[in-house]
């Protein structure tokens, strides 16, 4: 799958999110956001490693706690495409000059 349709998937599903559920997007929202998701992202990684309550992890299964692990990293990355476009920022481009670029 390449970047541009993920985005452009991203942006649709955030539209119907938002009507879905009647949240008024502003531009403080995707940071907002952001740090929700990196702290649901913490604690899912804190349940695979095996490193919280018991109730919270050791009653599920490795391969459960992998996929809840995945799904919180999909979030995190969800959001970080929709505050790059809300800051007119694209994602895309930045990553190929600041990581891929050879003449650096």
């Amino acid at each position: 799958m390449e970047f541009w349709y993920i985005k452009q998937k991203v942006m649709e599903t955030w539209k119907s999110y938002f009507l879905k559920f009647d949240i008024e997007n502003d531009d403080y929202y995707p940071m907002v956001k952001l740090s929700e998701e990196v702290w649901e992202l913490s604690e899912a990684f804190l349940n695979y490693k095996w490193k919280s309550r018991p109730a919270k992890s050791k009653l599920k299964s490795k391969d459960l706690l992998k996929e809840e692990l995945a799904d919180e990293l999909s979030d995190v990355i969800w959001t970080v495409i929709l505050m790059a476009d809300e800051l007119g920022i694209d994602l895309e481009k930045t990553i190929e000059r600041k990581w891929f670029d050879k003449n650096k």
